[in-house]
């Protein structure tokens, strides 16, 4: 949403708002980022202050702005956990592409702890708002547009390793628990691409924890590339898509997985990806 798309009601409702937040430090000192919890709650001004004022309770509590710089998430997670930014959707969202069918999330677990997922997690979202921060003519429709991420969730390689084990279970329900309360209206949309039949399994346990505005956001697709490479080239360019997932950019190698984009992954594990 725009703030040059809302209704008079709402415009009346945003200067209540903002001058009830005008004590509040808040992260990001412009309009939009208010828009984005007045969004989030439906334009309800009580909810929408509740939650913005939870929010930089916990940012102050966990020293969030210090954690770009100051935290090091332990190596598995660099190493393991794949992910990485491709570039930018048609709408002009940060695009994200997450390879999570193929981390070990058993062997990530047991060589980190669940606080250290979420605050890696945390620093992932804190760095892709300051890229954004720092060129929002590359990553906003206009200047009163709300910055979103478009992100591609290839579940290749997902067993039931990834639903069976308690911990991983955890760490996901808190990462999506911090997702909820503290970055609102961030996701534009979610692909799920090659998704088992055992996914629904794990999606039946972490949807319960999502905002519906959330869930209405993520498209799910099964093993047929066919129909989610129609999908995915809707939204987004093939320049900015890895040929391996019906576009047509590659690794200066001509891999055309890019795992120079979505890094710190073995280069054997994708072999098999077309």
């Amino acid at each position: 949403m725009d703030l040059n798309q809302l209704s008079d009601e709402q415009k009346t409702i945003f200067k209540q708002f903002h001058e009830a937040t005008k004590d509040c430090t808040l992260p990001e000192p412009d309009d939009t980022y208010l828009l984005r919890w007045l969004v989030a709650r439906d334009f309800d001004l009580v909810k929408s202050e509740k939650m913005l004022r939870n929010s930089l309770d916990w940012r102050r509590k966990n020293k969030i702005d210090l954690l770009k710089d100051s935290y090091q998430s332990p190596e598995v997670l660099t190493k393991y956990f794949s992910s990485g930014h491709l570039g930018v959707d048609k709408f002009q969202s940060y695009l994200i592409l997450c390879r999570f069918g193929m981390a070990d999330m058993k062997g990530i677990m047991h060589s980190s702890k669940k606080k250290d997922c979420v605050l890696h997690i945390t620093q992932i979202l804190e760095k892709n708002f300051l890229m954004v921060r720092n060129d929002p003519s590359k990553y906003k429709r206009s200047p009163d547009a709300i910055a979103q991420t478009c992100a591609i969730i290839d579940l290749e390689g997902f067993s039931m390793s990834h639903v069976t084990y308690k911990p991983t279970i955890d760490a996901i329900i808190q990462c999506v628990q911090m997702y909820e309360a503290n970055y609102p209206e961030f996701l534009r949309r979610v692909f799920i691409i090659n998704a088992p039949k055992i996914f629904s399994i794990l999606y039946s346990i972490v949807t319960p924890f999502m905002h519906q505005r959330t869930r209405d956001k993520i498209q799910v697709y099964g093993h047929d590339s066919k129909q989610w490479k129609v999908a995915l080239l809707a939204d987004i360019d093939p320049d900015q898509l890895p040929a391996s997932y019906g576009g047509t950019m590659t690794d200066p190698d001509g891999n055309p997985n890019c795992i120079t984009k979505a890094f710190h992954f073995i280069t054997s594990q994708f072999q098999s990806l077309t």
